[in-house]
């Protein structure tokens, strides 16, 4: 297309020469950027069919029976990502999600019994960290951690198991402190200072 000014008029004449939206941004890609941005991308492309009527396949039932077996639009949305963006794209989320819990509200006062009973979950720091970092987040900021962390192996506790001789002779085996740290990090300088 020569570059000509966009407008409203030319947006509208260029989307009624295509069948569809992906034909009208392939082929005229100035205009449907121009409607894209004005907020008038769905008016021009009144006369053309949804991507989504032919082949619905999440239609508004099987969207709230997909939403009902979880309890949080997280929950759904990592899980069945269809449906989920099915019912955002059509504004069903608020049907969909009346059962659900907001995933804020859930979380939203994290208390030391709360923390306690989401790091039994798990056997490291690491592994409760990186699958609940809201609670895990919330014992650090209140001093929690130590108390939360009490089932958990320890995971520094060398000392007791090598004598410093051995311990000694396993770092001199690396050349230098940062291979021995990098080589094994439980072994590392900051548990062991030479």
């Amino acid at each position: 297309m020569p570059n000509k000014k966009c407008s409203f008029e030319r947006s509208k004449s260029d989307a009624l020469k295509c069948k569809t939206r992906l034909e009208f941004g392939k082929s005229y890609a100035s205009s449907y950027q121009f409607a894209r941005k004005g907020g008038f991308l769905d008016q021009i492309c009144g006369h053309m069919p949804s991507q989504f009527s032919n082949s619905r396949k999440w239609p508004l039932n099987k969207c709230m029976a997909s939403a009902s077996n979880y309890e949080t639009r997280n929950e759904w949305q990592e899980n069945v990502r269809g449906a989920y963006e099915a019912a955002r794209r059509n504004n069903w989320l608020e049907v969909c999600c009346k059962h659900m819990q907001s995933g804020y509200e859930k979380n939203l006062v994290w208390t030391l019994e709360a923390c306690k009973r989401s790091s039994s979950k798990y056997e490291s720091k690491q592994e409760w960290r990186e699958n609940e970092p809201n609670a895990y987040h919330a014992a650090c900021s209140k001093g929690w951690l130590k108390v939360c962390q009490v089932h958990m192996p320890q995971h520094h506790k060398l000392k007791q198991m090598y004598s410093f001789s051995e311990l000694l002779s396993i770092a001199q085996s690396f050349g230098s402190r940062t291979k021995w740290f990098r080589g094994h990090r439980s072994w590392g300088s900051r548990d062991f200072p030479l």
